[in-house]
């Protein structure tokens, strides 16, 4: 039996254990086939790996690579001990592959042979080239021959050669690349449970005290993600640390992006949260505390009753000392450990600040959203039901900006949002060592200019335009998608935003190879599945921790499938099937200010011959659909891979063949296209889409106007929503602008009727429109 530990180790995980230019040498090495290795495997899993270049590397029992002792002596984890694991790693799943292919060979012939045969020659006592009337034996393969078998004495145990050979033989299989199809994969294993580790097993490899450390940390409470499968992981999402197991059953491979002090918290608490995690499912969000958290019913009041106050004047009316008062509120919340409540309000604050000091990116939709988020989540902190973890509404003490030192970020991909007022341009990038996403985020104002001579409006600049835009000299937001970028200091808020240095010296930026398969999880998914068993298990988004990388994933894809644009609707789509074999769909909606681009992207989709192996974009959950906007695609053509961006790389089709292999409705790949520029009309929207739009519309000019300043126009327009929501059978909203109408004309009547019971009722349905929003 090889030993499992080394069969385990994936080429991410060698890297992870010490670096990616270690891994890559080591490699090169092997496949060179300049050096030959020769195993001696001991009866206690003991594995000496002589290479002829006079290295020799040992793996004791019971103990992990880390543990190895290489005779180059270099401390730590040295090339040759990983060139060592890979060799084993290629030499056992070689031999597995061989001894299918001779018992498949053996079973489809007349020739009568004993299995037992088999097992003898599996294990040769060289690596050169044997025959014998009957048989031919290379290295530790076995090959039938035309004549019947003639019995060979048994070779000796022990010693296994690893040697890769020429095809210069007829009687050696053609089976190379199956052999480095499988060469380094580990065996399969159905998914495991870490939650099996018991408290003895962790006292015994950490130590009694270090656990003890651990459960009182635990006992004080923890929100955390988990994932079972092959390699369980979890995500502390208070600490933001990530714990993964890289081999069955053994602790010794359990890592965690944290100091070597702290590793026995992370995964004795890890261990303890599997535990709680239901056995039927496949992952989950835990949060878990002796104690109940406390409501703190007077912060909440005042939070409440600041609000009111806000819509009752109106943010057009707010004087500068109502910004003093949010202000200290702000710090109140987060003194109390309602971080994102308080992010919220700093938002806000934003909004306000912005309308007095009269900048185009000042939106009242965005004061609606924020104010009905906030109503959301006080009366879920109120309520203090288990249905939704407390600690994923109120955020955590550790949801905090923090400063950052020297790190390696790859671009991930590129989203552009379009509002009323302004446009932002958002680029995600995840930290190679640590996996956690982050954004570098630009708002443009959506401003037209006037021209002197026709007195005409410009329309806004063009997607591609506004990606373009330089943040350093010679660094563009549009190429960060693309690229590994280095900081060698920064910030990162709450929200996951990256705060740039101002020193050009502190950011370096290089291409990148779309080596996605090295990006770490939760970004990245095995599989359509699984995401789909995440979006399930997450709640609704205004009551989850206020991450702009919320819903971006990676998935490693077999095709793209079924182009087509909707004239109607205004929106490419495309059936694309994971590796696994599941499916989602890809949308993307037509903007006249990403003309450029989208047509470039669907041409690609239309005329590729590369084949796609990623997927980058937002997932949600849709009628039971998984859908998701296309951030970035990785395709790979004979000689490399490139990404190709929906928005800002419309020069992409230059690189593409001509050959067609995704299909655009049986139609020429130029015809989508020429839909565009002949079909362009306005979207259809539904009813319900219709209303919301013009309900929000109506709450940000009440908002911005106050209740006390309220016009005869809004007043019929309440009305008029009032009836429309009747008639779609809104019946709730229905009584409610009636309910808010009818106050308005009281207040009209009498100016010392209080506007209290108004701009509630405003504020509720503000937080309608954001739990409808997506």
């Amino acid at each position: 039996m090889p030993r499992r530990d080394l069969m385990e180790l994936t080429a991410d995980d060698l890297a992870s254990l010490t670096n990616r230019g270690t891994v890559k040498r080591a490699q090169k090495e092997i496949e060179s086939k300049e050096f030959v290795v020769e195993f001696d495997e001991g009866p206690d899993e003991r594995v000496l790996a002589k290479w002829s270049d006079g290295f020799v590397c040992e793996f004791h029992h019971g103990k992990s690579i880390h543990d190895a002792k290489c005779s180059s002596g270099v401390l730590g984890i040295s090339r040759h001990v990983i060139r060592s694991v890979l060799a084993y790693q290629r030499f056992h799943a070689a031999k597995v592959a061989s001894e299918s292919e001779s018992l498949s060979a053996l079973d489809r012939s007349s020739v009568a042979l004993d299995p037992l045969d088999i097992v003898r020659f599996s294990n040769p006592p060289s690596g050169r080239v044997e025959q014998s009337e009957g048989r031919a034996v290379r290295g530790k393969h076995l090959y039938k021959s035309l004549h019947p078998p003639r019995p060979l004495a048994d070779p000796p145990r022990g010693r296994l050669t690893f040697i890769e050979y020429a095809a210069d033989a007829n009687l050696v299989c053609e089976r190379r690349d199956h052999v480095k199809s499988v060469a380094g994969s580990p065996p399969q294993e159905s998914t495991w449970d870490p939650g099996e580790f018991t408290d003895e097993q962790l006292i015994s490899h950490f130590g009694k005290s270090q656990i003890q450390r651990a459960r009182a940390r635990f006992d004080a409470g923890i929100l955390i993600e988990l994932t079972r499968g092959r390699k369980p992981f979890a995500v502390f999402l208070d600490e933001r640390c990530f714990v993964r197991f890289m081999v069955p059953h053994d602790l010794q491979y359990a890592t965690a992006d944290c100091s070597e002090s702290q590793l026995a918290k992370f995964v004795a608490m890890t261990v303890w949260a599997f535990r709680n995690l239901p056995k039927e499912k496949h992952s989950g969000i835990l949060s878990l505390s002796l104690t109940a958290l406390l409501v703190p019913t007077e912060l909440l009041d005042r939070l409440d009753a600041t609000l009111a106050e806000l819509v009752s004047f109106g943010i057009a009316n707010s004087a500068q000392s109502s910004v003093h008062r949010w202000l200290r509120l702000e710090s109140e919340l987060r003194t109390g450990e309602l971080t994102w409540p308080a992010q919220l309000v700093s938002e806000l604050i934003h909004q306000i600040e912005m309308y007095q000091q009269h900048d185009a990116l000042f939106d009242p939709d965005a004061v609606v959203l924020r104010i009905g988020e906030l109503v959301a989540r006080s009366r879920a902190i109120r309520s203090n039901t288990k249905e939704v973890p407390q600690l994923l509404i109120r955020g955590t003490k550790f949801d905090t900006a923090r400063e950052i030192a020297s790190s390696k970020y790859v671009g991930i991909g590129t989203e552009v949002k379009s509002g009323r007022k302004h446009t932002v341009v958002s680029v995600y990038l995840q930290e190679e060592n640590t996996g956690l996403l982050a954004t570098i985020q630009r708002a443009f104002a959506n401003e037209t200019t006037a021209v002197a001579t026709s007195g005409a409006a410009t329309e806004a600049k063009p997607f591609e335009v506004l990606a373009a835009t330089p943040i350093y000299r010679g660094i563009r937001l549009s190429g960060l998608a693309s690229s590994r970028v280095l900081l060698k200091t920064g910030k990162r808020t709450p929200s996951s935003e990256l705060i740039l240095p101002r020193s050009t010296m502190a950011v370096g930026v290089n291409p990148q190879l779309f080596r996605w398969e090295t990006l770490k999880p939760p970004l990245l998914a095995d599989s359509f599945a699984e995401l789909v068993e995440r979006i399930e298990s997450m709640p609704p988004s205004y009551l989850r921790p206020r991450q702009l990388t919320d819903a971006v994933h990676v998935v490693p894809v077999h095709s793209i499938e079924a182009v087509d644009f909707d004239s109607i609707r205004q929106t490419l789509s495309a059936r694309v099937t994971d590796t696994l074999g599941w499916a989602a769909t890809m949308f993307l909606p037509y903007e006249s200010r990403n003309d450029l681009g989208f047509r470039a992207f669907a041409e690609a989709l239309g005329k590729l011959s590369a084949v796609p192996k990623f997927v980058a974009g937002r997932f949600r959950m849709v009628n039971g659909q998984l859908l998701f906007l296309p951030m970035q695609i990785v395709l790979e053509d004979e000689t490399q891979r490139y990404g190709l961006n929906p928005y800002v790389s419309p020069s992409v089709t230059s690189s593409l063949q001509p050959e067609t292999s995704v299909v655009v409705d049986k139609a020429a790949a130029g015809q989508i296209a020429r839909e565009l520029l002949e079909q362009v009309s306005d979207r259809d929207s539904s009813p319900i889409s219709n209303f919301l739009a013009e309900l929000n519309e109506y709450l940000a000019e009440s908002i911005l106007m106050g209740v006390r300043n309220n016009s005869d126009a809004l007043f019929r327009r309440g009305f008029e929503l009032a009836e429309h929501a009747t008639r779609i059978g809104f019946v709730r909203i229905a009584m409610l602008l009636q309910s808010v109408t009818d106050e308005f004309q009281s207040i009209q009547n009498s100016r010392d009727r209080p506007t209290d019971l108004a701009a509630r009722m405003l504020c509720e349905l503000a937080m309608i429109c954001r739990i409808a929003s997506r």
